[in-house]
């Protein structure tokens, strides 16, 4: 479904193109091949023309041409728009908006509670973390996972803290802290998913060059 009114126009834009060519070619088809002859009615001269059902041909060939023609601006249209949505998070009083990447490749989970994981950026959680952890994450680019479950001891954090391994490319093995929030809103268009089963990874680097997100969201956010 459309995510917004500019995706809904481009819709209906290409929607009644192609019934337009269709038609043209339907009624051009009609009157260029067709028998035509005229007839008066309360003194206006009609043109009529005898339509077989062969002429929709035509209109269906139409459609074929420029579903091909349009095939390639479609394509680059619908892969140029990443699939973005909003998502609040809220933990320890303390509540956060992002947007986020849905992200249908991502199978990252826990593995203990197998609870799909969400990447957030540390500087959108830095809000809700603890002095001592949010110390570490200000002084390294990745600190050591053995030190951040140190420094959230005795915090709110320790109690709800988890230890996510992931790779990615250029690093193969390494770990994430994550924590499960109280509550998750993810904003989809018009539609609305509140989720609380799911634990948030902090990631310490950009994860968009162009800051067009700042979180990457897993499809199970939307299955509630």
């Amino acid at each position: 479904h459309p995510k917004n009114f500019k995706a809904l126009g481009k819709a209906l834009a290409y929607c009644y193109t192609i019934a337009f060519a269709m038609g043209g070619a339907v009624i051009a088809a009609m009157y260029f091949f067709g028998e035509r002859f005229i007839q008066t009615l309360n003194g206006i001269a009609m043109v009529l023309v005898d339509f077989k059902l062969i002429w929709l041909s035509f209109g269906l060939l139409a459609a074929l041409v420029l579903v091909g023609v349009l095939q390639r601006p479609l394509r680059h249209d619908l892969l140029a728009a990443p699939w973005v949505v909003t998502m609040e998070v809220g933990f320890n009083g303390q509540r956060t908006s992002i947007r986020a990447l849905m992200d249908t490749g991502n199978a990252l989970s826990d593995p203990v509670s197998h609870l799909p994981v969400v990447l957030v950026e540390y500087e959108q959680l830095r809000a809700m973390l603890p002095p001592t952890v949010e110390a570490l994450y200000h002084h390294a680019e990745q600190p050591s996972i053995d030190e951040l479950i140190l420094s959230a001891q005795g915090t709110a954090l320790e109690r709800r803290m988890r230890v996510i391994p992931y790779h990615s490319v250029g690093r193969e093995k390494g770990m994430l802290l994550g924590f499960r929030p109280d509550w998750i809103v993810v904003r989809d268009g018009g539609a609305v998913y509140e989720q609380g089963e799911a634990i948030i990874a902090i990631h310490n680097q950009l994860l968009s060059p162009y800051g067009t997100y700042q979180g990457l969201a897993h499809p199970d956010l939307l299955c509630v």
